[in-house]
């Protein structure tokens, strides 16, 4: 954090907090104010004092994160009023947390165009909500185990942070009859320096044509390029595609919004079944091929105890 925290310039707007039960933050209100030296070199000072206490509120830590963004300073300075500031949201957590379809509801209905980036410390993270809140607004998750990974992390996070070479993409067909709602992920991150940015979809008829990414430029221009399409035979790729759009659709049955949740249900496990991505309503069953329509009596039914190590800071029950 204090890394990041140290590449800003004065033009950038930054705050800074800690949360657990509670929300602190450096001075005497949370408000996003401009990274001059003596700015930054307060926050850095604060952010060194700060001690692990323990507790993960994360409703109480994104309430004041969100309020932060509507607040003066949040906008344009009037050397660059032109310009649209990039909103980006650091969150750096153990995220020990269930009920994560509440989680992600409340997030996407007040992040707005928020752009979130998670750092996920510790052995016993909460990696899949970490992932979904992260997909979800365009950012990305990254997940720490051990000291020695941190700085790596925080380096390919604080290279997301720059300003994008181009924003606000999007993909249309050129010859390739592609299906936009089937686009992974939904919400396309920016396009940066260094780093790629991998969709994934499906398209109808044969695989011939192309298709033309489109965005904006810094200086407000647009930009577009097209790509011819070849095909190419992985293996992984219909998985891969499934796992993206099972999550988005996960994602609608718990926001709800009026959809019709039978219908869309039959769709998530239809999808599920047909490229054997397991879901939310589907699970593995075991067959024997020898006897694949035997029905086991009651008094043939074993229970099997299965050894698995603990999460990281669990603790057995006595016996």
């Amino acid at each position: 954090g204090a890394r990041m925290v140290d590449t800003l310039t004065a033009d950038d707007r930054v705050a800074a907090m800690a949360f657990d039960s509670s929300v602190e933050h450096s001075g005497r209100s949370l408000r996003l104010a401009p990274a001059t030296d003596g700015h930054r070199w307060s926050l850095l000072e604060w952010l060194g004092g700060i001690e692990a206490r323990g507790g993960t509120e994360l409703a109480a830590a994104f309430d004041a994160a969100f309020e932060v963004f509507q607040k003066p300073g949040a906008a344009p300075s009037a050397a660059s009023a032109a310009a649209t500031r990039n909103r980006v949201l650091v969150l750096v957590t153990d995220c020990q947390v269930g009920d994560e379809d509440r989680v992600i509801a409340n997030l996407l209905k007040e992040i707005g165009g928020i752009t979130l980036f998670v750092v996920g410390v510790a052995a016993a993270v909460n990696e899949g909500l970490l992932s979904r809140m992260a997909d979800s607004t365009g950012g990305m998750a990254e997940m720490v185990e051990s000291e020695e990974r941190l700085d790596d992390v925080m380096e390919r996070i604080q290279r997301r942070l720059a300003a994008p070479l181009v924003s606000d993409l999007g993909i249309s067909s050129a010859g390739l009859e592609s299906i936009p709602e089937s686009l992974v992920p939904a919400k396309l991150p920016n396009l940066v320096p260094g780093l790629p940015v991998v969709v994934r979809g499906r398209y109808r008829g044969r695989a011939a044509g192309g298709v033309c990414v489109e965005g904006r430029l810094s200086s407000g221009d647009i930009w577009k390029e097209a790509a011819e399409a070849q095909s190419v035979s992985t293996g992984c790729q219909n998985s891969l595609w499934a796992r993206g759009q099972l999550r988005a659709l996960e994602e609608r049955y718990s926001l709800g919004n009026g959809v019709d949740s039978e219908s869309l249900e039959k769709r998530i496990v239809d999808l599920s079944t047909a490229f054997g991505v397991l879901c939310r309503f589907t699970a593995v069953v075991a067959i024997d091929p020898r006897q694949p329509d035997r029905k086991p009596s009651p008094d043939a039914l074993r229970r099997i105890v299965q050894p698995v190590e603990l999460p990281f800071g669990m603790q057995p029950l006595p016996t």
